[in-house]
């Protein structure tokens, strides 16, 4: 399951870094948390929480250039089958609200199902 506040989602997408972003500047400190209880709220058990800039990698080489043209994505890592995709499309579209409240209306959000190693793994 993956759920993505994008109106079409990439199909061979590459991840880098943010880059220059006003997103940045508030992300630590003040979006990161809010989205964190945004997710706690709508019941979505959430393992990571990531800002990148995700780009579509039309030939599979690799991107020529960084930081793409391309939207800034906030990535939500869950285990798999412990979301229904209504609910995670429904945070996700919550999460976007909370975004527009730091008037960051230029990044979309992705909730995805990953598997976990290691400590992450651990609990719930």
């Amino acid at each position: 399951m993956s759920v993505n506040t994008r109106a079409v989602p990439l199909d061979n997408p590459h991840s880098g870094p943010v880059g220059k972003h006003p997103i940045c500047d508030v992300w630590e400190d003040k979006v990161s948390r809010k989205l964190m209880t945004c997710l706690d709220e709508e019941g979505v058990r959430w393992k990571t929480l990531n800002c990148l800039r995700m780009a579509e990698d039309d030939d599979g080489t690799g991107l020529k250039e960084w930081p793409p043209p391309s939207a800034v994505t906030v990535l939500i890592g869950v285990r798999c089958d412990v979301v229904a995709e209504e609910d995670a499309r429904r945070a996700a579209f919550k999460c976007l609200d909370v975004l527009k409240e730091f008037d960051i209306t230029d990044v979309d959000v992705q909730i995805s199902e990953m598997r976990f190693w290691g400590s992450l793994a651990l609990g719930d």
